[in-house]
């Protein structure tokens, strides 16, 4: 299994300040609302900033389809899921998805973003 060098567990978000949402969800329907919400709000700062960016950047866009996913994936615990996306522990089957593949590229991109800017 490739892992992406943002993948290194906690120590990857060390230095990240922001612990809340960039975006309002005025306008946004109700299910939207509360998938950003809870995407911001999950128990572990790590994953607060997994999702939660993911969600600012997305949630208004997702299919309906797309969203049902991410609330799937939302019930899923803090720690399966922090080891799915960083690369960790293999993602079931049952549990993949375009939304999951969608929050992984997200984060390989930003990260790659990052790194060029510091060059």
């Amino acid at each position: 299994m490739t892992r992406a060098p943002w993948r290194g567990g906690a120590s990857a978000f060390m230095g990240t300040n922001r612990m809340s949402t960039t975006i309002s969800s005025d306008g946004l329907e109700p299910r939207r609302k509360r998938a950003l919400y809870q995407a911001w709000h999950r128990g572990t700062k790590e994953m607060d900033i997994l999702l939660g960016e993911f969600a600012d950047a997305h949630i208004a866009t997702l299919s309906v389809a797309d969203l049902t996913d991410l609330e799937v994936l939302m019930d899923e615990s803090d720690r399966n899921l922090f080891s799915w996306i960083t690369g960790s522990e293999e993602l079931p089957a049952e549990k993949r998805s375009p939304v999951f593949s969608q929050i992984v590229a997200f984060h390989d991109g930003k990260y790659a973003r990052t790194n060029q800017a510091r060059m």
